[in-house]
């Protein structure tokens, strides 16, 4: 059995994301484990720029803001989600999330790490 472990970066928690990577196809062979590294809470979230204003390609990426963060996942939805939540100190952004995801986790337990910060749009399986 192969391992991989999905290190997301956590800090605008939209649910499509969070539910889009685990609804990911599977391969034969292999187990997954999910953590999301947050250097906040989904309910310490302020009014930010989202959904973000047209911006270009004839209001392309409004609209995809407005799928991405229809709705905001909280730490409940992340663990029934099956993600293992992390709060740490932000010390340097998500440059050093992964660092602080192997302070506490062995990447050597795993044959594959995947890195992704939360405010991804996943469009398929």
């Amino acid at each position: 059995m192969k391992k991989l472990a999905v290190v997301t970066y956590g800090w605008n928690f939209p649910l499509h994301y969070y539910e889009s990577i685990v609804g990911q196809k599977v391969p034969n062979g292999w187990e997954i484990d999910f953590f999301c590294v947050a250097h906040r809470k989904p309910d310490e979230l302020k009014p930010e720029t989202f959904p973000a204003e047209d911006l270009t390609w004839d209001g392309m990426l409004s609209r995809m803001d407005n799928v991405l963060y229809k709705e905001i996942a909280t730490v409940e939805d992340l663990k029934k989600l099956g993600f293992n939540f992390l709060i740490e100190e932000n010390t340097g952004g998500e440059l050093f999330n992964f660092n602080q995801w192997g302070r506490k986790n062995n990447f050597e337990d795993y044959d594959v790490v995947f890195t992704s910060h939360d405010d991804t749009f996943i469009v398929s399986d």
